[in-house]
């Protein structure tokens, strides 16, 4: 009887290993809009996610978008941009990457201070090879 719950013991525990690296170790889509058709936009928006290549961030146009792929659940969004009277300006948030689902960043909501300022769709599914 021992050996048996020794076993399931060992189950569950490589179950939940299993689990956590899944979800730690899956790559996640973060789709970067800056501004959409009707919002008013900065010319121009650098970006930086989880520190990466801090020393040259990246940058969106107005009214165009990005992607950056992420690993893991938690990051941060550090964005960079003009306001209208040529002030410059530096806003860092933390988001959540979802199972199963790809971020959507809006950079106009994020300076407008907006809840929508993310959003999360379903990954599309791939298509089956045809031979």
């Amino acid at each position: 009887m021992k050996r048996i719950i020794s076993w399931i013991v060992v189950l569950c525990i490589t179950i939940a290993v299993s689990a956590v690296l899944f979800v730690t170790g899956k790559q996640h889509k973060v789709m970067l809009i800056n501004g959409k058709q009707g919002e008013t936009a900065p010319a121009r928006v650098l970006y930086i996610v989880d520190g990466e290549n801090a020393e040259k961030p990246k940058s969106v146009r107005a009214n165009k978008k990005g992607v950056v792929f992420v690993k893991g659940s938690n990051h941060v969004i550090t964005i960079k941009y003009k306001d209208e009277s040529g002030e410059n300006k530096e806003i860092t948030k933390k988001f959540k990457a979802q199972l199963s689902k790809d971020a959507v960043i809006n950079f106009a909501g994020m300076i407008e201070d907006r809840n929508d300022w993310i959003t999360y769709t379903e990954k599309e599914k791939e298509a089956p090879l045809e031979e």
